[in-house]
């Protein structure tokens, strides 16, 4: 008898070689599209794959979850002068809880999503590794994902490269996903931008004024249109006579910007909060490095990870990083093994 897999299918090329790839592999694939932010033609996409593929698909709804758990979080945040990324906290709270009780509602075997990371034992506990495709893989956003899943939850493209996924719906006809154009940023912003979304979706007991740009000895040098329009390291939308200043800091309880320059930003310490590590004896390990993303786009360093408490750790960099903004997660890796991470704090 097949074992069933439980797939998030979005109706774009990574879920549906996802399919293709399980099914080879012999498994009985459920599709399930969750329905999280306005978008149809997505949905009817997915399900015109489902039905090509021969396979049982259902919409799951989940406006509402997802606005109070994914948009509304985010929004907040901005509020509050952080720069969150709403991707790590989707994966663990929306897409991979979700599957799993779709799995378990369907007396599944396990489920599947199309990222690019892949699930391996290491030692007798299952662990995200990075994806072959260093370029694509999404371990990143994954690092707070809890152990119980792990082992239910299969991600047939962690051994592929983004190239070779085209390929193959090339070769089964699906070539028109192929070629079409990746979507970039955060999902439910759409083409309105951060701004106007913001503006849009805030409380309305929360108004966004203008306030006043500072330089770094407390000068008021401008005016800003509303701090949760800012993010450190920014340049645009200053307005500042020199086009070389950008964002150091945001107090959202003052409605001030201070701005600098960007050698102003470079860190070799800080710390992060609210931390996850699927096992807390790998933070001694020597070979750790630290991912964190955002506008400063810095590669990975190694670190040393000093506990504060059961909220707060401090992080010594070798090497320092740009632009590290409150709000921002980190990650931690050994080599391409997903230990853990946090938020900047």
């Amino acid at each position: 008898m097949k074992k069933t897999v439980i797939l998030g299918l979005s109706g774009g090329l990574d879920s549906l070689v996802s399919a293709l790839l399980l099914k080879e592999k012999g498994w009985n694939v459920k599709a399930r599209y969750f329905n999280l932010w306005k978008d149809d033609k997505s949905a009817k996409q997915a399900q015109n794959l489902a039905e090509k593929l021969n396979i049982d698909f259902k919409i799951i709804e989940l406006n509402k979850p997802f606005k109070d758990k994914i948009v509304n979080p985010f929004i907040q945040d901005y509020i509050k002068g952080e720069t969150p990324n709403p991707c790590v906290w989707c994966n663990h709270q929306i897409k991979i809880y979700y599957l799993y009780q779709e799995m378990l509602n369907s007396n599944a075997d396990s489920f599947a999503t199309g990222h690019y990371v892949r699930i391996k034992k290491h030692i007798s506990e299952y662990h995200i590794f990075k994806g072959i495709d260093n370029i694509k893989d999404q371990s990143y956003f994954l690092w707070s994902i809890k152990s119980k899943y792990l082992k239910h939850w299969l991600t047939p493209l962690g051994d592929y490269s983004k190239q070779e996924i085209r390929e193959i719906a090339i070769k089964n006809k699906m070539g028109f996903l192929a070629h079409k154009k990746e979507s970039m940023g955060i999902c439910f912003i759409g083409k309105e931008g951060y701004h106007q979304f913001i503006q849009k979706h805030k409380p309305p007991n929360v108004e966004i004024k203008k306030g006043v740009i500072l330089d770094l000895n407390n000068n008021i040098i401008g005016t800003h249109k509303g701090t949760p329009f800012y993010t450190i390291g920014q340049k645009k939308n200053l307005n500042l006579n020199n086009k070389q200043s950008v964002v150091v800091a945001i107090n959202a309880n003052n409605n001030s910007l201070t701005v600098g320059e960007n050698n102003n930003l470079y860190v070799n310490e800080f710390r992060i909060r609210d931390y996850f590590f699927r096992n807390i004896e790998d933070i001694t390990n020597s070979n750790i490095k630290v991912w964190v993303r955002g506008i400063g786009q810095n590669p990975q360093k190694n670190c040393e990870i000093i506990i504060i408490d059961s909220l707060y750790l401090k992080i010594k960099l070798n090497d320092s990083a740009w632009a590290l903004a409150k709000g921002q997660p980190v990650a931690f890796y050994i080599k391409d093994r997903l230990i853990g991470g946090g938020y900047i704090s």
